[in-house]
């Protein structure tokens, strides 16, 4: 019974110090320089990502013998089966050249899941509970692994699952086809991660025994075979939990695949609406241009809209500079992202003068707008509230006329009602400083109070952030600082029952 035992080299490591040294000015040795932490496969994909097939990890040191051999080409291939125990983590490595880590196939066995990687490369990961090991130094389980090498049709066929306590049969739980020129296999070694791995009972049967495993987990039988259970559209997959079979799941697509933006990749049958594909034939590109979303997703759209325009790609849309490059500004001279255009804040001339130029001279005068006092990014931005009384809409919040006497048009009104909301689109994430309230005047004092005001990138409000907790107008404007939030939409809530919010208007002012 070998008992393995490496102490400092794991698998599954995210190192946590790590820096450049340079010349020591002493001797480090047996001193603690650096920490490195272990994080599983699936907390690694969460902290990352969805995608778990761009993880790589390092498996730990392994002894090699020439007494554990196996020769996976032979017809129907080979299984190894062996009972193992261990608190930690259990590794089963195979290899054609056991120096070259790029000819390895190693699995990962534990209490947290069971991890295929392929040249360092992590190709699959099964969740299933029951896949899993024990977890336990002092509970041993039968496993097996099989390995058949197919060179006329040029493809590896991995297979693993739990063995019986009577025999070499079990349930299959993970396969894997590794569609590629075979690495030629030839030698099996067991590992360890942090703590003890006891081996017993480790020997290699026919591949002929095979065919009286039952396919389970995520596996299904096709042919005489245990083959994935993917999504239809997937030419293999590696769920991020057991049992999906999701098209975004896919190790490589059998037709189309699109990029969602934020990691995820869909495989389809034929492109979406408003792409096409590319020149490779394999991908779909959008027709017009790529929009991405606050929260790392992206979207196609025929037209980049107000305040945007195309990157130095031509087909990324960014935030369209809100300033001219001939030195005009003000409402004769509108900027891609602004209307009137700005002058630069940061640049020597950054106040816009009445007459519709940028300078310095003119900060202080009456007419002119000083844009190091970052203006209003709320005006003429889309605007939404929870009901209409009247003709009175939304948007006249954000009209940039500040008339706090009804006029018929001039402030916004909702229909008496619970909890009446307000809220507009900036149209991205924004740092915002503070929002200043223009409230109806003429006929109903300080109405508004008391009132909310919610920032975050939700388009309903009361599910955004609150900027401090409720507040009372006493002034006009009145000003309520906003600290550290950030969001693309900015509401006004009036808690409370049978209430109706009337804005004249809302200025929103960025950090």
């Amino acid at each position: 019974m070998p008992r393995l035992n490496h102490e400092t080299h794991k698998a599954g490591i995210d190192w946590v110090n790590q820096q450049v040294l340079g010349n020591l000015p002493r001797n480090y040795a047996n001193l603690d320089v650096a920490r490195a932490e272990y994080v599983s496969p699936l907390e690694h994909s969460k902290a990352k990502g969805r995608s778990l097939a761009g993880i790589i990890e390092a498996p730990c040191t392994v002894k090699w013998s020439n007494s554990y051999q196996i020769k996976p080409a032979e017809e129907g291939g080979r299984c190894l089966y062996f009972v193992a125990a261990s608190s930690g983590d259990i590794f089963v490595v195979f290899s054609a050249i056991p120096r070259d880590k790029t000819t390895w196939y190693h699995l990962q066995i534990s209490y947290q899941g069971v991890t295929l990687y392929k040249g360092m490369k992590l190709v699959k990961y099964e969740g299933a509970k029951s896949a899993r090991s024990l977890g336990d130094s002092k509970l041993f389980q039968p496993y097996f692994i099989c390995l058949e090498e197919d060179h006329e049709n040029q493809r590896t066929y991995i297979k693993y699952g739990i063995g019986s306590d009577t025999s070499e049969k079990g349930l299959v739980y993970m396969v894997y086809n590794d569609v590629g020129p075979p690495l030629g296999i030839r030698f099996y070694s067991f590992g360890s991660g942090e703590v003890d791995v006891e081996i017993m009972d480790a020997r290699i049967i026919e591949g002929g025994a095979q065919g009286e495993m039952e396919c389970t987990g995520g596996t299904v039988l096709k042919d005489g075979q245990c083959v994935e259970d993917c999504h239809p559209e997937c030419d293999g997959c590696i769920p991020i939990s057991p049992g999906s079979k999701l098209d975004t799941e896919c190790r490589s697509c059998k037709h189309f695949s699109f990029d969602k933006g934020g990691g995820v990749i869909q495989c389809v049958a034929e492109c979406p609406a408003g792409t096409e594909p590319a020149p490779d034939g394999k991908t779909c590109v959008c027709k017009g241009f790529v929009f991405n979303n606050d929260d790392g997703s992206s979207r196609c759209v025929s037209a980049c809209g107000t305040g945007f325009g195309p990157a130095s790609d031509g087909k990324t849309c960014v935030v369209a500079s809100k300033w001219r490059n001939d030195g005009k500004c003000g409402r004769n001279n509108p900027a891609p992202g602004a209307n009137p255009g700005w002058c630069s804040p940061k640049s020597d001339k950054p106040c816009c003068s009445e007459y519709g130029w940028c300078g310095n001279t003119h900060c202080t005068c009456s007419e002119c707008v000083d844009y190091r006092k970052v203006a209003n990014i709320a005006r003429l931005k889309p605007a939404y509230q929870s009901s209409t009384g009247g003709s009175a809409s939304a948007g006249r919040a954000v009209d940039g006329d500040t008339n706090s006497i009804w006029t018929g048009n001039s402030c916004t009104h909702t229909d008496e009602e619970d909890n009446p909301t307000w809220y507009v689109d900036l149209g991205e994430s924004s740092k915002v400083a503070s929002v200043a309230i223009y409230n109806r005047m003429d006929c109903c004092g300080f109405r508004l109070n008391p009132f909310n005001i919610h920032i975050g990138n939700s388009p309903k409000v009361a599910d955004n952030p609150k900027c401090g907790r409720d507040h009372r107008a006493t002034e006009q404007p009145f000003t309520v600082s906003c600290p550290g939030m950030r969001g693309r939409y900015v509401g006004i809530r009036l808690p409370g029952a049978s209430r109706a919010l009337t804005l004249c208007e809302v200025q929103v002012y960025e950090d």
